[in-house]
Formats: structure tokens, C-alpha cells, sequence
């Protein structure tokens, strides 16, 4: 599976085909940390070194989980982590608004 991909001029070469890590929160369904821990593991055993998160994921748990995955296969995965989404820590979510059309 892995045709890599280099990033800038002088980057790193990541895999094509990356994970993105928001499902493990439980955006789409229940979340489960057992399974995210071994999803993680295994996306990087078949080769997909871009993992992709953000600490809007969970407040940070995203993050914290996929550190926890590669503690011993750090150098085998490039994680790119966006920010910006800020929530009022009194508030348990709300909306950001894009302008993406996401409905």
C-alpha cells in the first residue's frame, strides 16, 4: 500500500493514503479506547505514516490517544495536528462556523 509522498522540498516522505484520527472520539458512533489504540497501531503496520488529528478532537484526547499508540513506533508516523477551533471551556460544544455546507 505504501507510495509515499514527500512534503515541501526538503520535508519528510509520508504515505499517500493518510488516517484521519476524528472518528476515535466518537463523532460517528461510540467510542471505544481500546479500539482506537489498536486502530492507530494498525493503519501505521500497513503502512499509512500520515496521521492526521486536531486538539479540537475530543479537547486533546485525540492527541493524547495517538501518542499513546506510536510510544513505541514514534519514528514509523508524521503526525499533522490542525488548531484553531476554539470552545468556551464551560461550554461541552458548539458550532464553528465554516461556510463548508456541511449539513
Amino acid at each position: 500500500m505504501t507510495h509515499l509522498r514527500k512534503l515541501g522540498s526538503n520535508g519528510p516522505s509520508v504515505s499517500a493514503i493518510g488516517y484521519g484520527a476524528m472518528g476515535l472520539e466518537g463523532y460517528y458512533g461510540t467510542a471505544d479506547e481500546a479500539a482506537a489504540l489498536d486502530v492507530i497501531r494498525h493503519a501505521v503496520a500497513m503502512g499509512s505514516s500520515f496521521i492526521d488529528t486536531a486538539d479540537a478532537y475530543g479537547n486533546g484526547h485525540n492527541e493524547e490517544l495517538i501518542g499513546r499508540a506510536l510510544s513505541d513506533a514514534r519514528e514509523d508516523a508524521f503526525v499533522a495536528t490542525k488548531f484553531g477551533i476554539v470552545f468556551d471551556p464551560k461550554d461541552t460544544g458548539s458550532e464553528a462556523p465554516t461556510g463548508w455546507a456541511f449539513h
